[in-house]
């Protein structure tokens, strides 16, 4: 299990820079194309905003577990257990978050007209693509697979911590009889 919970950890953190620079090159092929590409790319820059914003704290938060040494204590403490139900809470909005916004975004980005898409492509030496969109459905999946891992793991502790105290528990009232 401790390997499981040192590869969770740090897998969670790996992921959640990922997904900020995700949201780093998410609109910058469309970053010339403000007035050509309308409502789309305002439609594009205010998800961006949105899951840029929730990238950073899922990568603020993942990384306070890990400085917490969340991957490597045997015990849990309230420390390990608030970072990490703050990287549950998180990866788990990042992921929904991500997949209300990009359905409808590569909708709206198929509907456009393929000769401006072009256009605006070029100007960002880039060809026309819905690989950011593919993208982001991979990584919304991860993102809730993350929260499950890291909700298992902070569960088994806990039950462990549990377990660990009712032991202690039983032996001190075995101790106590036998006085």
């Amino acid at each position: 299990m401790k390997l499981a919970q040192k590869l969770t950890y740090l897998l969670a953190l790996i992921f959640a820079v990922v997904n900020f620079i995700y949201t780093l090159a998410f609109s910058t092929n469309w970053a010339h194309g403000a007035a050509r590409l309308g409502q789309f790319f305002m439609d594009a820059q205010a998800a961006n905003q949105i899951l840029f914003k929730l990238a950073l704290y899922g990568m603020v938060f993942s990384g306070m577990a890990i400085v917490f040494n969340t991957h490597k204590n045997r015990k849990f403490y309230p420390t390990n257990y608030v970072f990490s139900g703050l990287s549950i809470i998180m990866f788990l909005i990042i992921g929904i978050v991500t997949f209300i916004k990009v359905i409808p975004l590569k909708s709206a980005y198929l509907l456009l007209d393929p000769i401006q898409l072009e256009r605006v492509t070029l100007l960002n030496w880039s060809t026309p693509s819905v690989t950011i969109f593919n993208w982001g459905y991979g990584l919304a999946s991860v993102s809730i697979m993350a929260a499950f891992m890291i909700g298992f793991i902070t569960w088994y502790k806990f039950y462990k911590h549990v377990l660990r105290a009712k032991t202690k528990k039983s032996h001190l009232e075995v101790d106590h009889d036998y006085i």
